[in-house]
């Protein structure tokens, strides 16, 4: 009797458990992301992170949630998420001194793998990431000034330049966030905050010893499907 009472129990936990884990939600998701790189290892490392501002760009991509148990999830994702970081400072660029918007554009396939405990319409998040190289370009955007026989002369310039052999092609690290949730039957609405914290140094070796690794903040929105 005992036996099948366990038995009874066994199957009715597994069948619970399967149905929750079949329970999925496919979905979109877009927003913004504020991104900088985090530099140590040299002299000039403090000096590069005073100077740096954060490049704006958008993300977006689409996920897989899957019920584990009640009110907690496994998330997976795969986004195309632009990074790097953006300067205003003036530099020279081996034609005169270039004053504008300048910024280096490290952009990624990121594939997030994140745990998320939902109550009520809150939720909170949380996972390692792996982030795949597409591309990286350092571009100007602005004006010139070069000396000639006159005196100097200021002309409108834009420069583009292929970087993508300076980094490496793998970046990893944590993603931490939380936000809001709400059904519309078969659809759920959600809105929030991240923060991804790169954990590799994501340049190639450099005689100066230099590090820098992804540091991303970002706000988003997402549609889902349950299914």
């Amino acid at each position: 009797m005992k036996k099948l009472r366990l038995s009874v129990f066994l199957t009715i936990a597994f069948t619970f458990i399967l149905q929750s884990a079949l329970t999925q939600q496919l979905g979109i998701r877009s927003g913004l992301n504020y991104a900088k790189l985090k530099f140590t290892g040299s002299a000039d490392s403090d000096l590069k992170n005073a100077l740096m501002a954060y490049r704006q760009t958008t993300v977006y991509g689409g996920f897989l949630n899957f019920k584990i148990v009640p009110l907690v999830s496994l998330q997976i994702e795969g986004n195309y998420d632009p990074r790097g970081y953006k300067s205003e400072v003036p530099s020279y660029s081996g034609e005169g001194i270039f004053e504008g918007e300048e910024y280096f554009g490290i952009d990624y396939l990121t594939v997030p793998v994140l745990a998320r405990v939902k109550l009520l319409v809150f939720y909170l998040e949380a996972g390692p990431y792996a982030g795949f190289l597409l591309k990286a370009r350092h571009v100007q955007t602005g004006t010139i000034t070069i000396a000639n026989n006159s005196g100097y002369e200021t002309n409108n310039y834009f420069a583009e330049e292929d970087i993508k052999d300076e980094f490496i092609n793998i970046d990893y690290g944590v993603i931490v966030g939380g936000g809001l949730s709400f059904k519309l039957g078969p659809v759920e609405i959600s809105g929030g905050a991240r923060y991804n914290a790169g954990f590799a140094n994501i340049l190639k070796e450099n005689e100066s010893l230099t590090e820098a690794k992804n540091s991303v903040m970002g706000v988003y929105a997402g549609l889902g499907l349950r299914f």
